[in-house]
């Protein structure tokens, strides 16, 4: 376990981790490609495109329908984790009370990218509850306030691939576009560094960003905001992308979305997952890799957008309950 470790340990071990099975051929893409096959899109979100054939030619298939229910069952016939095999493995680390195993991906988006099944032998679905979200706030405080490590979860819905419920650890600094002269050492997703859109209360903020993304640092309500926030999305059946981000302050960011079938891959070329959301963009093939602007993008992303009014509404009647609840917030939602 990594419990009490420095950011660096956590970062250096899962690297290690990662390298070790590129070593020893567990990956079916080497993310170095990308490293020649990546650009900073030029406008003002700081969106970064890249691409690798190989990365959509050799991924291992999953079955899951593009219509997926963002509460549907896990079904024991479909590809899951406790399918990977043991050279996968790179650590564990405990969090939530239990013992979680880190297996490295084996089609990487970037250096570093490694996948956490949460209570992997339960057999959950790719659904975040409660639970779930303290443990990758768990993860967070694992991780150090210093550690370049992002964690992030699509729901069934949100181009999640795999019906089992899991994290991804990515490494955006890692993806970071070689002509991004502007980062200043900044090693997160570009959603990160974007301007704040209104101010719901404080660290509590709509971002200015394409699609709706909500972003919570509160010390005091950020975790249990969050969880109802999240229950709210799932009850309503609304899709979603999480990124957790270790710091000072744990940030969550949220980005509620319409259901995956909305999405126009053929046109946009890229899917709409926790990478493209928040401003790493997979291109599909070379030609969109080579043509992508910032304003396709854009425009890509905005039609994913759910329901704002409705979502901002209910987020603030959330902080109200939470507010009076002198700082013992309630299990249950307000109705």
């Amino acid at each position: 376990a990594f419990e009490g470790l420095e950011s660096f340990d956590f970062d250096s071990k899962i690297l290690a981790g990662f390298e070790r099975c590129r070593r020893d051929g567990c990956l079916l893409s080497d993310p170095d490609v990308y490293n020649e096959n990546r650009r900073l899109l030029a406008g003002r979100f700081g969106f970064t495109v890249a691409f690798n054939n190989a990365h959509f030619a050799n991924k291992r298939s999953t079955s899951l329908h593009p219509e997926v229910a963002i509460d549907e069952a896990f079904d024991p016939a479909k590809f899951n984790f406790s399918k990977c095999k043991e050279v996968e493995k790179i650590h564990a680390l405990t969090a939530a009370g239990c013992e979680h195993h880190i297996l490295v991906n084996i089609s990487p988006l970037m250096t570093g990218h490694c996948i956490v099944p949460l209570w992997c032998d339960a057999m959950l679905p790719q659904l975040l509850d409660a639970q779930g979200i303290r443990a990758a706030m768990d993860m967070c405080l694992q991780a150090g306030a210093g550690s370049n490590c992002r964690f992030g979860f699509n729901s069934l819905g949100a181009f999640a691939s795999v019906n089992h419920l899991h994290l991804h650890i990515l490494y955006p600094s890692r993806a970071r576009a070689r002509d991004d002269s502007c980062s200043n050492g900044f090693n997160g997703f570009p959603v990160e560094s974007a301007a704040v859109k209104k101010m719901i209360t404080s660290g509590v903020t709509r971002l200015d960003w394409p699609l709706p993304c909500f972003s919570f640092t509160n010390r005091r309500l950020t975790g249990s905001i969050v969880e109802m926030f999240i229950e709210y999305l799932n009850e309503q059946r609304i899709p979603h992308s999480v990124l957790f981000i270790p710091g000072p302050q744990i940030r969550v960011i949220v980005a509620p979305r319409r259901p995956q079938h909305a999405f126009d891959i053929q046109s946009a070329g890229f899917n709409a997952a926790v990478c493209e959301v928040f401003g790493l963009v997979i291109a599909h093939s070379q030609e969109r890799f080579e043509s992508v602007s910032e304003s396709l993008v854009v425009n890509a992303l905005a039609t994913e957008a759910a329901c704002e009014d409705v979502v901002m509404d209910r987020l603030e009647l959330f902080l109200k309950h939470v507010s009076t609840s002198h700082g013992h917030p309630q299990s249950h939602m307000p109705p």
